[in-house]
């Protein structure tokens, strides 16, 4: 692409990136993503979905976002590590996965049996606790990733949602992505606007 105009004042010293070149090289999204494909594979019966961000419980019960059982994933927070472990650049990822649970069947050798959204909600809870704890999985196929920090998880509560028979957790962690590539350095001119 064409190098765009510099805020006044100073000099970019390398083209500046177009939006097409930072979403292909955007590392939340990146990671995001490899979340999303790796519990797909690993948790078939599943409904696996990404989103942008934190989870509106009304919006979930009224517009279907994901059908239950199933996860929502979401990179809910992103910033710089200070300071840079051993001279590299990383970025801290906080990733939240949401569990959207409901009241289910179970039929297993013809015998059927009532499964609670709580029943289900908590066992998939559970199960996503291990996989993010197992640090060999949860590095999630990327090479340039630490292992999670700080994993908890909650169930929270809706009112609608309850009386719609559906419940939703979230465990949530926090990752350190190691940059390939700095933001572009800028030389000034003078001071800074």
């Amino acid at each position: 692409g064409s190098p765009r105009s510099a805020p006044r004042g100073c000099l970019v010293t390398q083209t500046l990136p177009t939006l097409a070149s930072l979403i292909a090289d955007s590392p939340t999204l990146r990671l995001r993503s490899a979340v999303a494909e790796t519990l797909r594979a690993r948790l078939p019966f599943l409904a696996v979905e990404t989103m942008a961000g934190k989870l509106d419980v009304a919006d979930v019960v009224a517009k279907k976002l994901v059908r239950a059982p199933g996860l929502m994933i979401a990179a809910t927070r992103v910033g710089p590590r200070e300071p840079a472990v051993g001279g590299r650049d990383e970025a801290i990822v906080e990733l939240s996965v949401y569990v959207v649970a409901e009241d289910t069947v179970e039929v297993v050798g013809g015998i059927k049996r009532r499964l609670d959204r709580d029943q289900v909600g908590y066992a998939i809870l559970d199960g996503l606790i291990s996989l993010v704890l197992d640090d060999g999985f949860a590095r999630w196929g990327l090479d340039d990733i630490g292992a999670p920090e700080d994993v908890e998880a909650q169930p929270f509560l809706a009112l609608r949602a309850m009386l719609e028979g559906v419940a939703f957790y979230v465990v949530t962690w926090r990752q350190a992505l190691i940059l390939s590539r700095p933001m572009p350095e800028i030389a000034w001119n003078g001071s800074p606007p």
